[in-house]
């Protein structure tokens, strides 16, 4: 017996991947936000404000400073 003879599976795959289909979009919807509205500093800053144990903004003592 083959998934076109039960009418069940055959919806419930379908529910499947059109769930699929929207969390698809939901995702590619919410980088678009982020990669719009966050900036590299912010994303940083909000890892070492979350994570201080694990991460620093340190200043590079090597860099070229104006002046």
């Amino acid at each position: 017996m083959t998934s076109r003879h039960v009418p069940g599976v055959n919806a419930s795959i379908k529910q499947m991947e059109a769930y699929s289909k929207m969390v698809e979009q939901v995702a590619k919807s919410l980088q678009q936000f982020r990669d719009d509205n966050v900036t590299e500093n912010q994303g940083r800053d909000h890892m070492v404000e979350k994570f201080p144990d694990v991460f620093e903004i340190g200043v590079d003592e090597f860099a070229e400073t104006p002046g």
